[in-house]
């Protein structure tokens, strides 16, 4: 309370879950495409109207999701080949929700093994190399 007024929270919207489906959009209708070098965080930031943390952060959570690769010194560029499951809004919806990409990086990682681990299960004789 502030000179007897009390005030609520302000409601901002999420800019970096705008970022996210701002690039889900744009790969989804062929607007980024494979390959395709970004432009520079400074850059991003002004097209954008946001600050580099947003930036980052969106960068991050769309890393985790195998949209985008971050080559240190080099750019930002579009996944070679961003996987259905990545463009799924449920994987988009975890992802926001959690508000972390370290959880769906650990997430993927279980799933992963587990998937390898059952492979080698069901695997018969044959398919192991002699």
């Amino acid at each position: 309370m502030v000179n007897g007024a009390t005030f609520e929270p302000l409601k901002r919207p999420n800019a970096v879950e705008d970022i996210i489906n701002t690039f889900k959009e744009a790969i989804l209708h062929g607007q980024l495409k494979p390959g395709q070098r970004l432009p520079s965080e400074a850059e991003l930031c002004e097209q954008l109207g946001v600050g580099r943390g947003t930036i980052r952060e969106a960068m991050k959570m769309l890393r985790a999701l195998g949209v985008v690769k971050i080559q240190q010194g080099d750019g930002t560029y579009i996944a070679d080949k961003p996987t259905a499951s990545a463009l799924n809004p449920l994987v988009f919806a975890l992802l926001l929700e959690t508000g972390s990409g370290t959880d769906l990086l650990e997430l993927r990682a279980l799933l992963e093994i587990g998937g390898y681990q059952l492979a080698a299960q069901k695997a018969a004789a044959e398919d192991w190399p002699a």
